[in-house]
C-alpha cells in the first residue's frame, strides 16, 4: 500500500490524480470526500471508482467523534479491529503509533 498526499497549490498538473481517482484497480481512501470530489469533477472533470471515505465508515462504526483529528487521536482503533470496527479496506494495515 502506498500513501500519498498531494497539495493541488503546488502542482501545475493534477491529470495524475485523476487517473489515479478514476482507476477501478485502485482503492482510494479519502476523509470526509464529498466536497473534494465534488470539487474535482466541478474543476477538473474527474469522477472517481473506489473511495474509502474514513469519516463514513467512522460514522457507520458508531464514533460519535468522527473528525479527521479525533480519528487519528483513536490510534487506529478501527484498522485495528477495535469493538466497534467495521472492517478496514482490503490490504490495509495499522497505522504508525506517533506517541
Amino acid at each position: 500500500m502506498k500513501a500519498l498526499l498531494v497539495d493541488p497549490l503546488a502542482v501545475d498538473d493534477l491529470s495524475p490524480v485523476g487517473r489515479l481517482l478514476a482507476s477501478p484497480e485502485l482503492e482510494v481512501i479519502l476523509h470526509d470526500a464529498d466536497y473534494d470530489l465534488r470539487i474535482l469533477h466541478r474543476d477538473y472533470g474527474f469522477t472517481a471508482q473506489r473511495i474509502w471515505d474514513t469519516r463514513v465508515a467512522a460514522q457507520l462504526a458508531g464514533e460519535t467523534a468522527f473528525g479527521l483529528g479525533a480519528l487519528l487521536l483513536a490510534g487506529g482503533r478501527m484498522l485495528r479491529g477495535g469493538p466497534r470496527s467495521v472492517g478496514a479496506p482490503e490490504g490495509a494495515t495499522p497505522a504508525p503509533s506517533f506517541g
